[in-house]
């Protein structure tokens, strides 16, 4: 997932909280990162 793929859509509140604890296990563990698309 590179994070820019629009088919992938959820409910806002489900996103807010999938990346609200995405972005805590991103900072527990600095080798979990959003593929590089550039």
């Amino acid at each position: 997932m590179t994070g820019r793929d629009t088919r992938f859509v959820v409910p806002e509140p489900l996103d807010a909280a999938f990346f609200d604890s995405f972005d805590n296990a991103v900072k527990k563990r600095p080798s979990l990162r959003w593929p590089k698309s550039e």
